[in-house]
């Protein structure tokens, strides 16, 4: 998909969650490699966490009083003109751990206030 559109001009960017490269994304990194145990609504809860790393632009200490005040860096992205492939965004989430048993409307609520996806691929992997 990301080849097809570059070859159509479009500025594409792949994005993957974990992002293990953040301090929640370490932890999660930590629990994926059964190096530490947590309960499902931890770990539910730093994966959404996750997520929301992305959605504020970084920003210097003393400037942290206007970070409500700054657009999600994904806005920034997606207002420049580059298209977003997001690898494992906010519905896989909720699917996996309502799938674990979670309440899905629990699952829901640290979603909320999220950038919607404009379109969802859902690939069936079966044999």
């Amino acid at each position: 998909m990301i080849s097809y559109l570059e070859g159509l001009s479009y500025s594409v960017e792949s994005w993957r969650f974990p992002d293990r490269n953040t301090g929640v994304g370490q932890m999660i990194s930590s629990y994926l490699a059964n190096k530490s145990e947590l309960d499902d609504h931890a770990i539910h809860l730093l994966f959404s966490a996750n997520r929301w790393e992305k959605r504020f632009v970084s920003m210097s200490h003393a400037l942290c009083y206007v970070l409500l005040l700054q657009r999600s860096l994904m806005e920034n992205k997606l207002r420049s003109g580059t298209t977003l492939i997001v690898d494992r965004y906010s519905f896989s989430g909720v699917a996996f751990s309502s799938a674990k048993g979670l309440d899905i409307e629990w699952c829901k609520a640290p979603e909320m206030g999220l950038l919607s996806p404009d379109h969802n691929h859902v690939l069936n992997l079966a044999d």
